[in-house]
């Protein structure tokens, strides 16, 4: 037996037509059912007013549809507000919405409605009674019934729909010999008729609006030069003016004013407003939703770590002098993606590049012995168990990772490389959350901190406010990795077998169970290969004097014992490769791939700079002390041209008095022995450079009174001097 259910859609094609209709009653008793047809879409924007009218189908003629099947029910589920639950409606729609299940509680009766449509062929029944029983008018009446047939027969169909008052989102342009819609202007109300009013918005201004403003490029500018630009468009020509030829501006009630241009670019959603304001890539980056998290696709922690470097926001000074202000630091920080904690990070004075990158995977995969010999160096591994090692994935930015120096170290660590797309700092976001994190925890207590995203003058930082010095910064830096590792709330993360096990919340905590839980990653690296790969390669040179590096002494016991020194004395200076943490020199390492294998260098106790100095402060000191070499030159060469002025005087002065003395000499020279004799007694006697002397018997003594043959004059001193040489006592 064939039977329709009441309420129930069906689809029925026929003749090239296919329409949806709504069983209203069906009696398998009676050889017809009622039915009413749904319109489609295309109708519904005619916004006709007709009521459909029940179709009375022979059941034989839908048997035969069934047969071909021509005929299909079909499910048509209703939406928005007819689907709505009661207690979301205001007070004023439930009161309506009583009202109008009271109108037709006859209607919603399945067998009232059955009943009546047999009996009678008709629903004028059941629209009288409901007059007279609420006192509404008939076309009340057939409006609910409407409303049932069109969106079924329950009391959900009878909500009312004020989101549909005023025909939201369907165009109202103005034709020929039209009202304009909507209410008069204040204008139009308080003065005469003949006032003027502004032309409603017709389907061409519309058209004209839209493909004007579609020229514009986004960023769409401000509204006021927008509606400029789009006013071009109803400009009636050009005119010529003292500036040249310029667009006659239109007329007005020739085109929209602001309130309707704004109106017509209502036309896009909110979704386009937003696009059209920016540009895409600043939309993708900063205003998209978001769609999923870093950690999702990741397999636990060891597996990738995220990298990335910013401008530290604090002015740090110079431990070799702190009066120095040596700016600001570069910040690398390396992050596990799927347990957010940070497993390393370095801080430079030079950078971004690969060489620096480098430092920061070996703060993290840095044996603890060899951690333990950078003093400066706070390894933030020891807050994490077990400490971390080199990850499958690194992912980073494009700029320092598509070098080829990134390329072998990643081939021969045995890692991979996962690079950003351009200009999407967005696919790295939890480095760059933390690098804010560090910012505005500095910020509050750090001197010499700022914060570059306020804009107030005010609130700037200023240089000389800062007191720290890099160690004492990456020393804070370490500290706070060990807190944020330790305790950052991370519960959201935790599900019921991480609960049951007794997982702790915080970053080191999700390290450890996924390596307890064996979904962790981790590969041993040998230390030679640490240093050698990680480690800032810098030029060494082997002397005759010892082992220097930028001017540096480094000692090691075994260049000692095997002469290396005596060897480059011999044969010339010979090059080494030395590698060195940056951040201290204290310690060097050289790799023998021959005989010794990794070397340790310690910095020589008489070098020109403390191990605990990072070599940027060493290098900026020595060019510092650079910048007076010209100067210092200067005095040096003109102190030798005075001195070798002077020497050259008292040669010259010299050979005269010789040749003069030469001259005036007579008689026979004594032999130089007692020359000598005589010299050193007269020293010895404090006689003969006495100040009180002049200078014409001192000249007496050396060559004119004591070897002539004349008489000596009456002179105790020249008589001493003789008796000395006779050797005869006074």
């Amino acid at each position: 037996m064939f039977f329709l259910e009441q309420n129930r859609v069906i689809l029925i094609k026929e003749n090239s037509f296919t329409y949806h209709y709504r069983v209203v009653a069906d009696n398998p008793k009676y050889p017809h059912a009622y039915l009413i047809r749904l319109k489609n879409s295309e109708e519904e924007n005619k916004q006709s007013n007709e009521t459909s009218s029940l179709l009375l189908f022979e059941r034989s003629h839908l048997i035969e549809l069934v047969n071909s099947e021509k005929l299909q029910k079909v499910n048509l589920p209703s939406s928005g507000k007819h689907i709505q639950h009661q207690e979301k409606l205001s007070e004023k729609e439930l009161n309506i919405l009583r009202y109008r299940e009271k109108i037709m509680s006859n209607f919603l009766n399945s067998q009232e409605l059955t009943k009546c449509l047999y009996l009678t062929n008709s629903v004028s029944p059941l629209v009288k009674q409901a007059v007279i029983d609420n006192g509404c008018s008939k076309a009340t009446v057939y409006k609910l019934f409407k409303l049932l047939c069109e969106f079924g027969f329950g009391s959900g169909s009878l909500n009312p729909r004020f989101d549909k008052c005023g025909a939201p989102g369907i165009h109202r342009p103005v034709g020929v010999n039209q009202r304009k819609v909507g209410r008069k202007t204040n204008y139009e109300r308080f003065n005469a008729g003949d006032a003027f009013s502004q032309p409603g918005c017709s389907q061409e201004w519309r058209q004209k609006v839209i493909e004007a403003d579609s020229k514009i490029p986004a960023p769409k500018p401000k509204f006021n030069y927008r509606y400029l630009t789009i006013l071009k468009e109803f400009s009636p020509g050009y005119q010529q003016t003292e500036n040249g030829i310029q667009r006659i501006p239109p007329k007005r009630g020739t085109c929209p004013n602001k309130r309707q241009v704004r109106y017509i670019l209502k036309k896009y959603s909110q979704i386009e407003r937003a696009k059209e304001v920016t540009t895409p890539g600043h939309f993708k980056r900063n205003r998209r939703g978001l769609t999923g998290r870093s950690w999702e696709s990741v397999a636990g922690p060891g597996h990738q770590y995220c990298m990335d470097s910013t401008l530290g926001d604090i002015y740090l000074r110079s431990q070799i002098n702190r009066a120095w202000i040596i700016g600001r630091p570069i910040v690398y920080f390396l992050v596990d993606v799927w347990s957010t904690a940070i497993v390393g990070f370095h801080v430079c004075l030079s950078g971004p590049s690969w060489d620096m990158a480098k430092l920061g995977i070996f703060s993290a995969i840095a044996p603890s012995d060899l951690a333990v010999k950078l003093d400066n160096l706070k390894p933030v591994s020891d807050s994490l168990f077990p400490r971390p090692g080199i990850p499958h994935v690194i992912h980073g930015d494009r700029g320092e990772y598509l070098s080829q120096g990134a390329i072998e170290t990643g081939s021969l660590l045995g890692f991979n490389f996962d690079i950003s797309a351009s200009y999407r700092p967005d696919m790295k976001g939890l480095v760059e959350v933390q690098h804010r994190i560090l910012k505005d925890k500095q910020y509050e207590f750090k001197p010499g901190a700022m914060d570059a995203r306020k804009k107030e003058i005010e609130l700037r930082v200023n240089k000389n406010d800062s007191i720290h010095t890099l160690p004492e910064y990456i020393k804070f830096i370490s500290d706070f990795i060990k807190h944020q590792n330790e305790n950052a709330d991370r519960s959201h993360r935790l599900d019921t077998s991480m609960i049951s096990a007794g997982v702790k919340p915080s970053p080191a905590g999700l390290w450890r169970y996924g390596f307890e839980a064996g979904i962790g990653f981790s590969k041993h690296i040998e230390p030679e290969k640490i240093c050698t790969h990680l480690l800032k390669p810098y030029q060494g040179t082997i002397r005759r004097d010892g082992i220097f590096m930028e001017g540096l002494e480094y000692k090691l016991a075994l260049a000692d014992r095997e002469e290396w020194t005596t060897l480059a004395r011999h044969s010339g200076a010979i090059p080494i490769t030395m590698h060195l943490h940056p951040c201290q020199l204290e310690k060097a390492w050289i790799y023998d791939d021959q005989k010794h294998g990794l070397l340790e260098l310690t910095l020589s106790d008489e070098a020109r700079t403390k191990g605990k100095n990072s070599i940027y402060e060493y290098l900026d000191a020595v060019t510092r002390e650079s910048f007076s070499r010209s100067e210092r030159e200067h005095k040096t060469t003109k102190a030798n041209f005075e001195f070798n002025e002077q020497n050259e005087n008292d040669v010259k002065k010299a050979k005269a008095l010789t040749k003069k003395a030469e001259k005036n000499f007579i008689g026979e020279k004594p032999p130089i022995k007692e020359a000598r004799r005589l010299e050193i007694d007269a020293i010895a006697k404090d006689s003969f450079v006495s100040k009180t002397s002049s200078e014409r018997p001192l000249k007496q003594i050396t060559g004119e009174t004591i070897h002539s043959q004349e008489p000596a004059p009456n002179n105790p001193l020249i008589k001493k001097l003789f008796d000395s040489v006779l050797g005869e006592e006074k």
